[in-house]
């Protein structure tokens, strides 16, 4: 059993957004009383009591219009949250959860707490039940308590899939998705001996100040989409100009100017669409390459390139296609280059000296797949695996 998870966009009217707002209010609100009691009931007979959410329904006239089902699911989450934390103090013999050192906020790690009203990200998870269902129309959402929501439904999923769950978010932006997760079989795994399609990539080298994502052992290459390109230039700018603002980093103290505010205001949102703008276009480039090639071999982020901000997403790519090489029952794997192998260096920007660094790079990126395919035939390593380095 395999699960996936489509997030789509809400685009939610008022009245919608009153609804949420209300599901967002009632979910805090169970989690918190809850919480409150289930401390309070351990500290005087160091047991968890069994709780159920209709006292609370009955209690609080507010969470009557709240999804039922969500609310439930909130109750579960909960408790498994506390026996997880009560369960770490059972080696030590002691009646109640071990004995840790608090961090900086005094709550000792994996205490559940309570939500705040201010956290930026406020989200809520519901599934099909007899109190409402979910549906997953042509251009909108069916939630329960919310109604049929706006949305944009860029890719459905297969008939034979089973809508398991919804997790309904506000970001701190203002704009709301929806992430709908099914539970579908697992993909039957294709045998190595009948893979035909291979594919190696590597990054550039920590030398290489172009714009490229990766280099494959075909020659090919992936390079940053213009947007983002664009976009990141703007940034740089906006940061240019935030230094003459009157800010906590010039020296005169006291809270930052409106100038100052505003142009962060700025830099987040700009920064915000350059990680979907990159975003996007590695999905793009992973959804092509797993698409075509049955097994893909690909070497470890160069650790200096990614220190320095110049990763420009291989680390973000080879997650995407290791998990879809996953649902696809292909193979992935990771080979670590060891410290000291000779890289090509393009320190010449003479045509033909770059046409011999291309030429490198594939070799290289060929080797990677050569030295993968030879872990995959001795370990026999299933289909779908390798996100993590397979030698050093």
């Amino acid at each position: 059993m395999a699960y996936t998870a489509y997030k789509y966009r809400l685009y939610p009217n008022r009245t919608q957004e009153e609804a949420i707002a209300r599901q967002f209010l009632a979910c805090r609100t169970i989690w918190n009383k809850m919480l409150g009691d289930i401390k309070k009931t351990y500290g005087k007979t160091h047991r968890v009591p069994e709780i159920s959410v209709t006292p609370y329904l009955e209690k609080y006239a507010g969470l009557q219009d709240a999804d039922r089902r969500a609310l439930e699911l909130i109750r579960e989450d909960l408790l498994g949250a506390y026996q997880r934390y009560l369960a770490r103090g059972r080696d030590t013999g002691q009646a109640g959860p071990r004995r840790t050192r608090p961090n900086r906020s005094g709550a000792v790690p994996g205490e559940p707490k309570f939500k705040s009203k201010a956290a930026e990200r406020k989200s809520y998870t519901t599934a099909p039940s007899p109190f409402g269902e979910i549906r997953v129309g042509e251009r909108h959402i069916t939630l329960p308590a919310c109604g049929s929501i706006s949305a944009r439904i860029h890719r459905r999923a297969p008939e034979d899939w089973v809508l398991h769950s919804a997790t309904v978010s506000c970001a701190p932006d203002g704009n709301y998705y929806c992430s709908v997760l099914y539970r579908h079989g697992s993909p039957a795994p294709v045998p190595l001996e009948k893979c035909t399609e291979t594919l190696g990539i590597i990054c550039p080298p920590r030398t290489d100040r172009s714009d490229r994502i990766f280099m494959d052992s075909d020659g090919g290459m992936a390079e940053l989409p213009p947007g983002y390109v664009r976009t990141m230039t703007e940034v740089k700018e906006l940061y240019r100009e935030l230094s003459r603002k009157q800010g906590p980093h010039n020296g005169r103290g006291g809270p930052p100017s409106k100038n100052y505010r505003e142009q962060m205001e700025k830099i987040r949102l700009a920064r915000r669409r350059a990680d979907r703008q990159l975003t996007d276009c590695l999905h793009n480039i992973s959804g092509r390459l797993t698409d075509r090639y049955e097994v893909i071999c690909a070497a470890e982020p160069d650790r200096a390139r990614l220190a320095a901000g110049m990763d420009h997403g291989y680390t973000q790519l080879l997650s995407l296609i290791a998990y879809k090489q996953r649902q696809k029952g292909h193979y992935f794997i990771r080979i670590r280059i060891p410290k000291g192998s000779a890289r090509p260096r393009p320190d010449s920007r003479d045509a033909a000296a770059k046409t011999t660094e291309q030429a490198a790079e594939a070799g290289t990126a060929a080797a990677i797949l050569e030295q993968g395919m030879r872990i995959l035939r001795r370990t026999g390593q299933t289909a779908g695996g390798g996100n993590r380095p397979a030698c050093r």
